[in-house]
């Protein structure tokens, strides 16, 4: 259990009420019990925090505190700081169990120290695992990868050769990272496969969900920029360029050389055609079809995704002309 007060430290934030308060878990307003910490991050769930059996809430600055029987930590942004203390009772565990006997290491392999290496996973030769890295279950990590310290790589997952993970990544179950992206020429009759030399980059602090599949580049390379994070079942083809603390959401395709900017959020089922620019800071909703660049900052919708307003727009204007041939026909 932790002190309520630490806590309060941990995210900067002021307590009102019972400091000495001891801490067992974190967890949601409706199910959690009176020795664990929630939050309100939005004032329609009052009356689930008048109700909640919790003995403590994370709420703003502005948040009243009247007729609320419980200890509160007053800060900045309630989700964020949340997230924060369920870092310190949900840490992400590694396979603690060094290098397994049945792992298959190359000679020519530099390993870190603290390294922790799963059953049946294959080392080849000239990878660099950094320090504190953990790779689980029957993983294949091929000729050439550069990975950096305190890495986790989850079972069964595939790094072809040449690849760059950065520090502090995590990567789940599944996933393929680094092969032939879906390039093709016709030739006399045939469809030949394009080589691809480029490598995958992935910078520091990236996260990658299960099941998802990363092309190299044919030339350049394919690049995760630092922070983002992925979802499950997220397709990214060969070249893009994806920037920092990007958000990605789960069934959504990338095709090949578009280059996503800073801080962009793409829903789920989102489809995206090659060769565009999309501009910081834009967000697309779920189940659009991207079929032009974006500047900064767009908000888009649809098939195709055109801006969000002008389409909310567009569909009333539909409803209406169907009811009025509705009406007409009858």
């Amino acid at each position: 259990m932790i002190n309520i007060e630490t806590l309060a430290k941990k995210v900067g934030g002021s307590i009102e009420g019972d400091s000495n308060l001891l801490i067992s878990g974190v967890g949601d307003l409706k199910s959690s019990p009176k020795d664990f910490l929630t939050f309100l991050s939005d004032n329609r769930y009052y009356n689930d925090l008048v109700q909640s059996k919790s003995e403590a809430v994370i709420v703003n600055h502005d948040f009243p505190n009247e007729n609320i029987d419980k200890t509160v930590i007053r800060v900045d942004n309630p989700v964020y700081a949340y997230i924060q203390i369920l870092e310190l009772f949900d840490t992400p565990k590694k396979n603690n169990t060094g290098i397994h006997p049945t792992a298959i290491i190359s000679s020519e392999a530099n390993i870190g120290s603290n390294v922790n290496i799963g059953a049946y996973s294959v080392i080849d030769s000239n990878v660099t695992i950094g320090d504190s890295t953990s790779i689980g279950v029957s993983c294949h990590i091929k000729e050439n990868c550069q990975i950096a310290d305190n890495v986790i790589i989850n079972s069964n997952v595939s790094i072809y050769d040449s690849v760059v993970i950065g520090k502090n990544t995590i990567i789940e179950s599944g996933t393929v990272i680094g092969s032939y992206g879906f390039g093709l020429t016709f030739h006399n009759g045939e469809n030949h496969i394009i080589p691809h030399k480029g490598k995958v980059i992935i910078e520091d602090k990236v996260w990658i969900g299960s099941n998802c599949s990363i092309d190299r580049g044919t030339i350049n390379d394919t690049i995760i920029g630092y922070g983002t994070k992925m979802d499950n079942l997220i397709q990214i083809a060969h070249n893009v360029k994806i920037g920092k603390h990007c958000i990605i959401a789960g069934h959504s395709a990338i095709a090949g050389s578009t280059k996503i900017g800073d801080y962009v959020t793409i829903a789920g089922k989102v489809g995206i055609i090659g060769h565009l620019s999309i501009g910081n800071k834009c967000t697309i909703a779920s189940m659009s079809q991207v079929t032009k660049s974006l500047k900064d900052s767009s908000f888009v919708s649809g098939i195709p995704a055109r801006d969000h307003k002008k389409n909310l727009k567009l569909n009333a204007h539909l409803n209406k002309l169907e009811k009025s041939l509705s009406n007409t026909k009858k």
